[in-house]
């Protein structure tokens, strides 16, 4: 038998030999020769180091990759992959079955690579050179295989098994496909590399251990407790609140919430001060137990003495991170309080403007009232405390919709709403930022001076300012937009219900802009009372009807101020309708009452005159045509005296009761109209006789008037101009007066469809009384003319209008010659124009 060192080896399959001999009895077998038929030919890497160092670029760890950690031993704990020199297998005597390694492929994703095809099954036998040759391979003393054409035999301590060599050469095959399978390859390094691995991992835990218990302030004994009471009294202050009165159902003025959330703020502002000193006191407490734990556990007193002047350093720098955290905390709570609490208001707005009505519904309620003012009686109308419409959500603020005449507005407005909540939200931010942080000098006792200068310093610059973190947190000025957004979006609202009162509005305009005064001075008829007062009093029953609290969502609109402006706008325009139309009633009353009796009076009344009988007939003519316009003025008034009793207007006593006589009135005067048509034919016969008594009269009258004009002085150029003037005066006087009368009888007969007389003695007679004072007036017209003419110089005459006054003159002359008898007063009168015309031509 040849010897192991001497011959080649073959492993054993047996299962009966020990697991760690087998695996180095496997890597002793010799290269195995392929077989004639060519497999598909592996994947050859010429230097598979420097493929395994080659550098991947990746920008992420890959999904698989995430997941392979994740099943890892020890999650979340990274381990570096061994060393090239690590990865190198011990020098064996053995000689190493080839091992392809696959491609390396770029890709991040990792990918465990195929391995390559085997080789063809190989053929003992062929390396047998007798059939009876049997080759033996020892492996020790207790295991060897033995090789012959009929089999192979492998013995394991008193164990033989026998395998055919098919059977053992497929066995093989089958092996060293197992080995070319990356697991089954890298099987070996496992356990190196499990006992690696918790190394490593033990030591990073211990390193990180104690880097927590050094740098880690919670596990501090003397600082970890202060953190603890800290947050606790940082948890309990956050939990406080900024505003106040939000959770209960409360309908606020603006003012009222203003000096609620002052109230509140106050109360506040004592809570933070006490938050601050206890914090203040906690943390110098801590510290100064901090620098008083036990370090060192050297016995020697100098080297405890020199280890405390190298950590003094350190410790002071500890203490000032500490403190600086101690005000990330602080910072961090005050700024959650003014978070919260600005977010709690905005929740609230917005809760209660959800609740706002659409406008479909805003113009239902207008509905709603209207028919309730068709229907409801008074008591319904006194209900303007109730809402319109029962809301679920107590409605937040009020706000008084204000009526004037250029327009609907509410007080307080918007704008006044915008800075209140802006002044609130300021308060909440002056609130927080009374709280001071934490600064040196209240840490000077557990500091040194120029040990610590430095680390002074930085708590004052490094130290948090919870001024930027307000100014540059987005979230906090998203809410605080949002709040301004809700009160806009809740007075569009509101404004749109406005728009549902601007016809009030405009009826309450009308009758401001009337002029009631000028009204009282105009004239009126009958349908302007009835239309006004149909007017005025829909206006002060819709006046009537409107709800006093409207629920809009957020607000409560008060319409206390607009419902008594609305009320009395039309009562005061009906005050003075009620007192022209009273007045105007009485007054035309009294006009019927006196013309009828008038009219009564004088158709009763027995004429004895001529002009009496003529006045009779002629009234009662015109008392035919008056009396249908006195039934006109009667129904009229009757109207005006329904609409006082329509509209319950007050009205005296003592004009009703004359309205009561009116109708008896009109009666008693159809009934004497009728009478006094009756008598008509016997009054004109009795008119006709007296008319022609008085026409002889006054013929008898001409005929005096006629001889006191025949005087011859009233003809002489010698007699006295005065008397003249005053006789000629009495006789035109006399001559007016029978003209009179002769016109009046001439009316009568034209009025009465007579025979006209006509009166030529007294044409004539009134014709010469003319001429003759144009004699007279023209003698003294011209002595004056002529005095002045003597007194003024030529140049200064104006010789056309002295010619036309000659000319004037002249025709006078003529005109006189024609008219009048012969007398010596013409001829004087024309010799002094005829000189004159003369001297101007």
């Amino acid at each position: 038998m040849a010897s192991a060192s001497q011959r080649p080896s073959l492993p054993s399959l047996s299962g009966q030999g020990t697991d760690n001999d087998s695996r180095e009895l496997l890597h002793r077998l010799p290269e195995i020769q392929p077989s004639t038929s060519q497999p598909r030919p592996p994947v050859h890497v010429k230097d598979p180091q420097a493929v395994l160092k080659q550098r991947v670029i990746r920008t992420q760890p890959s999904l698989n990759h995430l997941k392979a950690r994740e099943q890892m031993f020890f999650p979340g704990w990274h381990t570096q992959s061994p060393s090239p020199q690590q990865k190198q297998e011990p020098h064996r005597r053995h000689e190493h079955l080839p091992l392809h390694l696959p491609p390396l492929k770029p890709a991040t994703k990792k990918v465990v690579p195929a391995p390559s095809l085997p080789r063809q099954p190989f053929s003992i036998k062929r390396q047998l050179d007798m059939p009876s040759e049997v080759q033996i391979y020892e492996y020790s003393k207790d295991e060897f295989l033995m090789i012959s054409h009929e089999g192979v035999v492998s013995m394991c301590k008193d164990e033989l098994d026998f395998t055919t060599l098919e059977r053992w050469e497929e066995e093989y095959d089958y092996h060293c496909k197992i080995l070319r399978i990356p697991f089954f390859a890298l099987f070996k390094k496992w356990k190196p590399f499990y006992f690696w691995h918790a190394w490593v991992r033990a030591k990073k835990i211990t390193l990180a251990k104690g880097a927590l218990i050094k740098d880690l302030f919670f596990v501090s004994q003397s600082l970890g407790p202060a953190l603890i009471d800290i947050r606790k009294m940082c948890y309990q202050i956050s939990e406080t609140g900024l505003c106040h009165g939000l959770e209960r159902k409360q309908t606020f003025t603006l003012r009222e919430f203003q000096d609620t959330q002052f109230n509140q703020l106050q109360e506040v502002l004592n809570d933070l001060k006490k938050f601050q000193d206890l914090v203040k006191e906690v943390t110098v407490s801590a510290c100064h137990n901090y620098l008083l734990e036990p370090r060192s556990k050297s016995g020697n007193r100098v080297e405890k003495k020199i280890i405390s002047q190298i950590s003094k350093s350190f410790l002071c720098s500890r203490l000032t991170c500490f403190i600086r955290l101690v005000g990330y905390l602080v910072i961090n709570t005050l700024h959650t309080l003014i978070v919260n609490s600005v977010d709690k208001l905005l929740a609230v707005l917005q809760e209660k403007i959800r609740q706002t009505p659409s406008p479909e519904t805003f113009q239902k309620w207008n509905q709603m009232s209207v028919a309730a003012t068709d229907n409801a009686d008074d008591e319904t109308d006194k209900k303007s405390v109730e809402s319109e419409t029962p809301l679920h959500v107590q409605p937040m603020f009020i706000s008084e919709l204000m009526l004037d005449t250029r327009a609907l507005t509410y007080k307080p407005s918007e704008e006044n709403f915008q800075e209140s909540m802006a002044e609130v939200i300021g308060w909440f931010e002056k609130t927080v930022k009374s709280v001071k942080t934490l600064t040196s000098k209240d840490f000077d006792s557990v500091t040194q001076a120029g040990v610590l200068e430095k680390e002074k310093l930085e708590i004052y610059e490094k130290s948090p300012s919870l001024e930027f973190v307000i100014e540059s947190d987005g979230y906090l000025q998203s809410i605080i937009q949002k709040i301004k957004e809700s009160l806009q979006v809740a007075f569009d609202a509101a404004k749109v219900y406005s728009h549902t009162y601007e016809h009030f509005r405009q009826f309450y305009k009308e009758n401001e802009s009337l002029d009631l005064d000028a009204m009282r001075q105009e004239d009126h008829d009958l349908s302007f009372f009835r239309q006004a007062l149909e007017l005025y009093h829909s206006e002060h029953k819709d006046a009537l009807a409107i709800t006093q609290k409207s629920q809009l969502g957020l607000l409560l609109v008060d319409k206390t101020q607009l419902k008594e402006k609305l009320v009395s706008s039309p009562l005061r325009c009906l005050e003075v309708i009620n007192e022209i139309l009273t007045q105007l009633a009485r007054k035309k009353l009294d006009v019927i009452i006196s013309e009828t009796c008038e009219a009564q009076f004088k158709l009763e009344f027995t004429p004895s005159t001529t002009a009496e009988i003529a006045n009779s007939l002629i009234f009662l003519d015109e008392i035919q045509e008056r009396i249908a316009v006195l039934e006109e003025e009667q129904e009229t008034v009757c109207q005006m005296y329904n609409l006082i009793k329509m509209y319950s207007i007050p009205t005296p006593p003592e004009d009703m009761v004359v309205f009561a006589t009116l109708q008896p009135s009109i009666h008693s005067l159809h009934r004497i109209i009728d009478q006094a048509v009756a008598e008509r034919d016997g009054s004109m016969e009795k008119f006709c006789t007296s008319l022609q008594k008085d026409i002889k009269e006054l013929d008898n009258a001409v005929i005096i008037s006629k001889h006191k004009l025949e005087d011859p002085q009233l003809l002489d150029i010698e007699a006295d101009s005065a008397k003249v003037d005053l006789l000629l005066k009495e006789i035109q006087m006399s001559i007016d007066a029978l003209q009179a009368q002769a016109s009046t009888y001439t009316s009568y007969q034209k009025k009465f469809k007579v025979e006209v007389t006509k009166f030529d003695s007294l044409e004539e007679l009134a014709a010469e009384c003319k001429l003759k004072q144009l004699l007279w007036d023209s003698l003294d017209k011209w002595d004056d003319l002529q005095e002045g003419w003597r007194k003024t110089t030529l140049p200064q005459l104006e010789l056309e209008q002295l010619n036309s006054q000659v000319n004037k003159y002249s025709k006078y002359v003529n005109q006189l010659e024609k008219g009048l008898p012969r007398n010596n007063a013409v001829p004087y009168l024309k010799e002094k124009v005829e000189v004159m015309k003369q001297r101007v031509g």
